[in-house]
């Protein structure tokens, strides 16, 4: 009676160390599974992660700073003002110029009527006299 007792009790160990090897080996499977599936994800972030650096490095050498733009847009502004001023300069100037004729005309009339006025007076006293 021993020997059926320990073949009982050897059969139900190996079926159990078959079960307990073949669980083993299946999460082995899926640990293998799941890590490869990590690795996926992890050189997935990793190849984002080098696209954004470049994209960041493109960003830098293409694209100014916040600072850099506001000093430049100031600078352009003061150089913009300087500019304007200078332009209503010469345009007050160029007013001037074109109400040149117009004084002249008006100069040479009065000294026309004034040479008219004193030729008339030196006729009229040269009439009385």
């Amino acid at each position: 009676m021993v020997a059926p007792a320990f073949q009982i009790l050897s059969i139900l160990l190996s079926a159990a160390a078959a079960l307990v090897g073949g669980l083993v080996l299946y999460n082995f499977r899926m640990l293998t599974k799941r890590l490869d599936i990590q690795d996926k994800k992890i050189s997935n972030i990793e190849a984002a992660q080098q696209r954004l650096s470049a994209r960041k490095e493109t960003c830098q050498r293409e694209f100014v700073s916040t600072e850099v733009f506001v000093r430049e847009s100031g600078f352009t502004r003061s150089r913009l003002n300087r500019a304007v001023e200078g332009i209503e300069r010469l345009s007050a100037k160029l007013d001037s110029i074109n109400q040149l004729p117009q004084l002249a005309g008006q100069v040479a009339s009065q000294t026309v009527k004034e040479i008219f006025k004193h030729i008339n007076l030196k006729e009229s006293a040269h009439v009385e006299s």
